[in-house]
């Protein structure tokens, strides 16, 4: 890999590295973690940490250079978050069998006093920032803002973690609302820098038993992932971490679109009095909805409630009896004018429910017996929708614009 900046602007596609790894353990470790939280405080709002209620499932990676020698890392892909943070050899809740950054080995960086808390739901990270070279498929950052890890609780990360850490790609007003200043994403420096040709990257998700194919593409969008023609929605804005807003001292915070319904093919549709929020995040494996209960009862399907998370588990066997069976996100062409304006002729991101099935009790569905359902319920009022909704949708990313693309996936 090249680690000299590019001198022409130009589309990258960079390949996103599957986690091997089980993750239904790992769901269902953040579930309990969640549902833990939820029984303490019903509504507990983001907070001063870095994402949502994401379980951080680290399903997806891209590779990442950091430093000079250079210092290779797998980081989590997280649309949901805007630092890019890594594992330190300083920190003692990991023996970084699969690598930490050791500041010691490179020439490039510089140090600050500044520290940080990242609140995942399922734990904190907490350290220090400085200053680094950062490279990701050829483009370089020489001086990208990055957190070091050098204390952890919880379950962010495991001791034999593939990972290294997160990078994000939110806007950098979800830091400047936090107090963080000039730390900017490095996708949007990447723009800034002129090193990407347009400020767009975009999101391509396989099916759940096709490891290969997933990919990240920065500076444009593949037209060969996606069918039909892409629609675009606003990205909504933020007052502060909690509040959606409309005054001119509101900022983008998230990759956020304003949801008018969830509906399935089975004749269950949500009401609401305005628009609702949902939020992009490839960081979770799992989507959280309000509306989850409302969803698995019109479907039909047969299913228990997992003790202690809430999740929904079904008869993978099911799949053959929900073929033809949809639910339907529906989402805001426009955050002005009155609701009647706000809620006619929606986007319509629509999944098949067998789509949405995930082994639970072996890593293929061939010898699974118990699936998990890809929609959980939350008692935050906000959706977000993870990678189980994703595989379905292309996603676009549109910087400069401030508005998602949505199409569906080959």
């Amino acid at each position: 890999m090249s680690l000299v900046p590019i001198s022409d602007a130009q589309v990258i596609t960079v390949p996103l590295i599957r986690n091997p790894r089980n993750q239904l353990t790992r769901i269902h470790q953040g579930l309990q973690v969640v549902a833990k939280r939820s029984e303490s405080d019903e509504q507990r709002p983001s907070g001063p940490g870095d994402s949502l209620i994401s379980t951080i499932n680290r399903e997806f990676f891209v590779e990442v250079y950091v430093g000079m020698p250079p210092q290779a890392f797998n980081l989590t892909v997280d649309t949901a978050s805007s630092s890019l943070w890594l594992l330190s050899v300083d920190n003692s809740e990991t023996d970084c069998l699969n690598g930490c950054y050791n500041p010691s080995k490179s020439m490039t960086i510089q140090n600050s006093n500044v520290p940080f808390s990242f609140d995942y739901n399922v734990g904190t990270v907490n350290g220090t920032f400085c200053t680094e070279s950062v490279s990701l498929a050829g483009f370089t950052i020489p001086n990208q803002t990055v957190a070091l890890a050098n204390a952890m609780n919880g379950r962010v990360f495991s001791k034999d973690e593939i990972g290294n850490g997160v990078i994000g790609f939110a806007y950098p007003g979800r830091k400047t609302a936090r107090g963080i200043l000039n730390d900017v994403p490095f996708i949007f420096n990447l723009f800034e820098q002129g090193l990407i040709s347009k400020p767009v990257f975009s999101v391509y998700l396989n099916d759940y038993d096709n490891h290969n194919g997933n990919q990240l593409t920065l500076g444009g969008i593949d037209n060969s992932k996606y069918k039909g023609t892409l629609q675009y929605a606003p990205v909504l804005l933020y007052s502060d971490l909690s509040d959606l807003a409309s005054t001119t001292h509101a900022t983008h915070a998230y990759w956020a679109v304003g949801g008018t319904a969830v509906q399935t093919s089975m004749g269950y549709k949500s009401t609401s009095n305005d628009l609702e929020e949902f939020v992009l995040d490839t960081a979770s494996t799992l989507t959280y909805s309000p509306h989850a209960e409302d969803i698995i009862k019109s479907l039909n399907i047969t299913h228990t409630i997992d003790d202690g998370t809430g999740a929904y588990l079904v008869d993978c066997a099911s799949q053959k009896d929900i073929q033809n069976i949809t639910i339907t996100f529906q989402v805001a062409r426009t955050l002005l004018g009155s609701r009647t304006h706000r809620f006619s002729n929606p986007i319509n991101v629509t999944v098949a429910v067998k789509d949405l099935l995930m082994p639970g009790n072996s890593k293929t569905f061939d010898k699974a017996t118990t699936c998990l359902f890809g929609i959980v319920p939350t008692k935050q009022s906000r959706t977000i929708i993870g990678i189980s909704v994703l595989r379905s949708v292309y996603t676009v990313y549109d910087i400069h614009e401030d508005r998602i693309g949505f199409a569906p996936a080959i």
